[in-house]
């Protein structure tokens, strides 16, 4: 014992003399979750080792403190870490730092407090002075809960900064180092080093602390997309790099765990970019932090996985949303992605056990590198915490604004909507032209794109081809005919702009099947009395026997008003160069049911299924 006492005076004495020449590294013995945790681990390895000077306690992170001793030369502190380990008197997973990861010293309270681990090192030895002691006030900056001191009273920006890339891996830690390290590590070391391969893109099973063959594997990906040898095994220089770059992203995004009883879900959110704002059931708002732009809303709401379909309806509809999301529903999991030039969304939902929990989250592009990082923990942590559901009676008053709105989410709103008629098989409409012209999207039923064909003449319809397939339920067949005067009709349209779900079908009557102007060809005008509105724009008229005349086209024409409850419609031929002649009228007349005429629920029925929501986006 004589002995080790002796070689560890010699060690001090040699360790604490800095060569202003050479880089400084620090030796980490360990990390703790708390600050009182550290500290009162450093007080006894201090005790321990009362001759290598203090034993520094470092805020590592959002969460973590960390205990090194230095700084020292390289060859030196590799020296004191192997007569330390075999003498066991610090643990055998204690390596070699340049100190990126020790971000502020809070221990021992004194001249050093608030300085990294990195500027600490370059001071001494510039032979630098430190800057004065701090106040208590300061000393205490770092509580139990984890939080970091706040950024240092001098300022540091104009060191010269520790570059971010790993240093040279050496033969100072051979694989049977690395391994017999791993052996060490307490289970929750080794939860972080899988959360720390999840973030970085390099494991996808269970954060369980087991390594197993992969954890093995990611680990190998990392070291070869870092620059290292393929082992499977982190060396201590490694293990600093993975772990501290995993940190930096904590600390950037200010990520925690969100714990909601109200909504019964747990999730880790990036509480550094947003704050809770309101409840607004089934959501609850969190808004901006900042200038940060992003925008997260918790859902939290009874129902089973087969709801899921209508909430992804209703995120497709949500401002937030970009128009062009794309959906998915598989195992009670709904998963949404959109982007646009401005903005990118994601909408995460999962099936608990009766209710379904998940969250929209939306960012500036600007934040896209570190959002993406962000997301993924966030549906990886995504948790129900019991079968709670957020309350109605939650809710809070919305300011005017909120008229545009559901549950605190504006809705999404095209700059005009109106109806158009399937003409064949694959999803074609044809509708008014006024309809779709300028605009810089259309899309055909709710969310399907299409491209608008239109019309070299006036007086003749639009043509839509969507770009996703659709399958209607109906398409028109042309009567080929010429409407009689007085002719009683059926017009189908969403005169609502599709907020009802289905169209609308209203009675009329023809009252002039021709306007006295020339008529172009594949059209004619023709009068109608009913009460339509301006979303029946587009829709069909169909005769008695379910034939389609044409579409209406509005109560104005060319500077024309009509009376009060009368609409100018668009007569069609079939085989013109804008009507398919795929929609040619078939040679009998359809029959529902062996009559003569269909029935009238049969008429209404054949109306909506061949009507089609379209609509003009700016």
């Amino acid at each position: 014992m004589r002995f080790l006492v002796a070689l560890l005076l010699v060690l001090a004495a040699l360790l604490s003399r800095p060569v202003a020449a050479a880089p400084l590294v620090w030796l980490q013995i360990e990390s703790r979750p708390s600050r009182s945790e550290a500290v009162a681990r450093a007080e006894e390895y201090a005790r321990r080792l009362p001759d290598l000077g203090p034993v520094h306690v470092f805020a590592s992170g959002a969460r973590w403190h960390s205990l090194a001793l230095g700084p020292f030369e390289e060859d030196a502190a590799w020296s004191l870490r192997r007569t330390l380990r075999r003498s066991r008197l610090i643990p055998r997973d204690a390596f070699i730092t340049e100190g990126r990861g020790l971000r502020h010293h809070v221990w021992p309270e004194g001249p050093l407090d608030g300085l990294d681990a990195g500027t600490i090192a370059r001071r001494i030895a510039a032979g630098a002075p430190l800057p004065p002691s701090s106040t208590s006030d300061e000393a205490a900056a770092t509580d139990d809960a984890g939080m970091t001191a706040p950024a240092p009273a001098e300022p540091t920006t104009t060191e010269t900064p520790t570059s971010a890339e790993p240093a040279p891996d050496t033969d100072r830690e051979t694989l049977a180092e690395a391994r017999r390290r791993e052996r060490n590590l307490d289970r929750q070391t080794r939860r972080r080093i899988q959360e720390a391969l999840a973030w970085s893109g390099h494991y996808r099973a269970a954060i369980d602390g087991a390594f197993g063959r992969g954890t093995r594997a990611a680990i190998s990906r990392w070291q070869q997309d870092n620059g290292f040898a393929p082992t499977g095994y982190l060396t201590g220089r490694q293990m600093e790099k993975l772990l501290g770059d995993y940190q930096h992203f904590l600390d950037a995004a200010g990520m925690a765990a969100w714990n909601d009883g109200k909504a019964g879900l747990r999730i880790d959110l990036p509480l550094g970019l947003v704050a809770f704002a309101r409840y607004d059931p089934p959501f609850a708002h969190f808004a901006p932090k900042g200038e940060s732009g992003v925008r997260i809303v918790l859902v939290s709401r009874p129902g089973r996985a087969a709801a899921l379909s209508a909430l992804r309806d209703f995120f497709k509809a949500v401002d937030l949303m970009p128009a062009n999301s794309e959906a998915l529903i598989k195992k009670g999991t709904l998963v949404m992605k959109g982007a646009d030039e401005k903005r990118q969304s994601r909408v995460f939902l999962r099936h608990f056990n009766g209710t379904l929990k998940g969250y929209l989250v939306s960012w500036p592009r600007r934040l896209d590198a570190l959002m993406e990082q962000v997301e993924p923990r966030m549906a990886a942590s995504l948790a129900a915490t019991g079968k709670a559901t957020l309350d109605p009676d939650l809710a809070t008053d919305l300011d005017p604004e909120g008229a545009a709105s559901i549950a605190g989410l504006e809705i999404r709103k095209p700059a005009r909507s109106g109806s158009g008629v399937f003409v064949d098989e694959k999803g074609m409409v044809l509708t008014v032209p006024d309809l779709v012209a300028d605009c810089a999207r259309v899309t055909i039923d709710h969310d399907t794109a299409a491209r608008v064909i239109l019309p070299a003449e006036p007086g003749r319809p639009a043509r839509l081809e969507p770009l996703a397939p659709l399958a209607p339920a109906a398409v028109a067949r042309l009567a080929a005919r010429t409407p009689r005067p007085g002719e009683r009709v059926l017009i189908a349209g969403f005169s609502h702009g599709g907020l009802l779900g289905l169209p609308s079908v209203t009675d009329g009557k023809v009252v002039l099947p021709l306007v006295e102007e020339p008529v172009t060809e594949g059209a004619a005008l023709m009068t109608l009395r009913a009460h339509l509105l301006e979303g029946d724009r587009g829709g069909p008229v169909l005769d008695r026997s379910g034939r389609v005349l044409g579409i209406v086209l509005g109560p104005i024409l060319e500077g024309r008003h009509l009376p009060r409850g009368m609409s100018y419609a668009m007569g069609l031929v079939p085989g013109s160069a804008t009507v398919p002649a795929t929609i040619l009228a078939a040679s009998t007349d359809i029959r529902s049911d062996g009559s003569e005429r269909p029935s009238r629920a049969a008429l209404e029925e054949m109306a909506r299924n061949m009507t089609a929501l379209v609509a003009c986006w700016k």
